[in-house]
């Protein structure tokens, strides 16, 4: 899950091409009620500030951080929020049938959708598009379990792109929805 959890972060960092006027992001009514029912959460929440004062802390001469460090300029804002569950299915499917139908509309796209019936896991990776232009990406995961959803605003070229993917490699086999994400090209 963590494998996951790094991959689609940085997936959805690099697909956040354009800065929007508006974020997107899951509604904070069911990130609540997520996390009541888990016994352990992570909520972390970036602005634009935030994501400048952690650049400015990264090293330039590692080419990891440099990637990243570059990569946390231009982002409006980046949120992770990760839920751990004590029994399988204790958080309600329409939880997350709400967030799914946070991110539909003309201006969504859902690019990725992987469901693997037998490990009971869902990715779903959507962007919000104006024109020609991704504002913002959506990405929510589930497991019996576990729930993660994170979304990012802001803006990325597309030779970032690429430099991060040589820089971040996931190899993982496997057949899972978890590692349909984490397959190397």
């Amino acid at each position: 899950m963590r494998q996951r959890v790094i991959f689609g972060l940085i997936v959805c960092l690099c697909l956040a091409t354009q800065a929007c006027a508006q974020d997107v992001g899951p509604p904070a009514a069911i990130l609540r009620t997520l996390k009541a029912k888990s016994l352990d959460s992570v909520d972390i929440s970036f602005g634009r500030v935030s994501l400048t004062l952690l650049a400015a802390l990264m090293d330039d001469h590692d080419p990891d951080s440099a990637a990243v460090k570059a990569l946390f300029r231009s982002l409006k804002s980046l949120s992770v929020h990760h839920y751990e569950f004590g029994a399988e299915s204790a958080y309600a499917s329409t939880d997350i049938g709400a967030l799914r139908s946070q991110v539909v509309g003309p201006e969504w796209s859902r690019i990725v959708e992987v469901h693997d019936e037998a490990r009971h896991e869902d990715v779903d990776i959507s962007v919000a598009m104006t024109r020609d232009k991704i504002n913002g990406v959506v990405i929510i995961a589930t497991e019996p379990r576990e729930v993660t959803v994170i979304t990012a605003n802001g803006s990325l070229d597309l030779e970032e792109i690429d430099r991060l993917r040589r820089h971040f490699r996931f190899r993982h086999g496997g057949s899972g929805a978890s590692d349909a994400l984490a397959r190397n090209d």
